[in-house]
């Protein structure tokens, strides 16, 4: 039975952050091949880029239909007004979206609210109001101990009004059990499924021949504290002590310090940097390289690793527990002790001297098997199935 599910992510792709939680459309996307999904997300345009007013854009691709409204909220020099003025605008823009759907369609058979906050607290007027229940699926890094900006860093009311979506949820998924466990520790009834991130495998697949002499490597992310870049060209400067014959490629926003990180150390010639860009244009990027590297100090899954993989690329990652949940020595890529640009340029030279021990079609194949939108849209279609007790 074809089920209609309303969707309330609290990050979602928009036309002022374009990549802003791609992973959660790709979602919606696997979840549409099974039910009907109905997203509606709400933007705060602060510098007025969309409107000056408040202005709602339909899309629909499939079975996934989008709601997204932008309203105007310029920024005030007190923080505490800016919080207050764009919350109730936010609020505001939630209800009479949703009023309107349910007076136009019904109620939703299900609520799927995507990372607690804020979308969590439309969740739990929706059930308030209309008594329909809502699950929650989560990928914020924040409830990870080694967080730079820890779940217990917040101010407490916020932590008390997010306790309270927690435990009004129905259910819970999670995109790692290393996640889950985080989790877990600070809310400790909590039970979860874990439903993996998904890759679009007609955009990431293998290259007919990735052939070179040149080892290519290539690093994708937000280029922030999380991901440690700078330890990343502090070990390609040391590798270069021993073989120069490399090229990297980073991209992701913001490249002035690392560039300049790069002149300091002399390896700007073996660096090339890019802006974030659609994923058909990433994939051909990550087709032509030899390893993907992320050198994250944590994470929560690491999309850009099920990419890579699907590419038939191997990766070189930071030894966390949580990529141990989808990468096997030696097999689609290798670890090294995080934090250590020694210790990652011993491995960077190690993969040069050894890449061709990889079997390309193999790794492509098992994140095929593992990643694609039919197998993770039908985990959410069996957890949508379970939670309603409708098949």
């Amino acid at each position: 039975m074809n089920k209609n599910i309303l969707w309330l992510p609290s990050w979602y792709p928009d036309k002022i952050k374009p990549y802003n939680g791609d992973f959660i459309q790709r979602h919606a996307k696997a979840a549409g091949i099974f039910h009907s999904i109905q997203v509606i997300y709400v933007v705060r345009d602060e510098d007025g880029k969309i409107t000056n007013d408040s202005k709602v854009e339909n899309s629909t691709s499939g079975n996934v239909n989008e709601k997204i409204c932008y309203y105007y909220s310029p920024r005030f020099s007190l923080s505490i007004f800016n919080k207050l003025f764009s919350g109730l605008k936010r609020r505001k823009c939630y209800k009479k979206l949703i009023t309107e759907f349910i007076r136009q369609n019904g109620k939703p058979d299900l609520v799927h609210v995507h990372v607690a906050m804020q979308a969590g607290l439309i969740a739990r007027w929706i059930k308030r109001k209309y008594h329909i229940p809502y699950i929650i699926s989560e990928h914020w890094t924040g409830y990870l101990p080694e967080a730079q900006d820890p779940f217990l860093n917040l101010p407490y009311y916020i932590r008390r009004a997010w306790k309270k979506v927690l435990e009004n949820a129905g259910s819970f998924s999670v995109v790692s059990d290393y996640l889950g466990a985080c989790i877990k520790k600070e809310f400790s009834n909590l039970k979860y499924r874990v439903i993996p991130n998904v890759v679009d495998t007609d955009i990431f697949s293998p290259a007919e021949s990735n052939v070179r002499n040149t080892t290519r490597f290539i690093h994708i992310s937000g280029l922030d504290y999380q991901k440690n870049p700078e330890d990343i060209i502090k070990a390609f400067a040391k590798l270069k002590e021993k073989n120069s014959d490399f090229l990297l490629t980073v991209v992701g926003p913001g490249h002035d310090k690392l560039k300049l990180l790069a002149k300091e150390l002399d390896i700007e010639s073996h660096l090339n940097f890019y802006f974030e860009m659609p994923q058909i244009e990433l994939a051909e990027l990550i087709r032509q390289s030899n390893a993907l590297i992320l050198y994250s100090r944590y994470e929560t899954f690491g999309c850009v690793l099920i990419e890579a993989n699907a590419c038939g690329v191997p990766v070189i990652v930071s030894d966390l527990s949580v990529f141990k949940e989808t990468i096997r020595e030696n097999v689609n890529g290798i670890f090294v002790t995080g934090n250590n640009p020694d210790l990652l340029a011993k491995k960077l030279l190690w993969f040069i001297n050894n890449r061709n021990q990889f079997n390309h079609s193999e790794i492509a194949g098992q994140a095929k098997q593992l990643y694609n939108y039919e197998r993770v849209g039908k985990m959410f279609s069996d957890w949508y199935n379970e939670f309603t007790g409708k098949p």
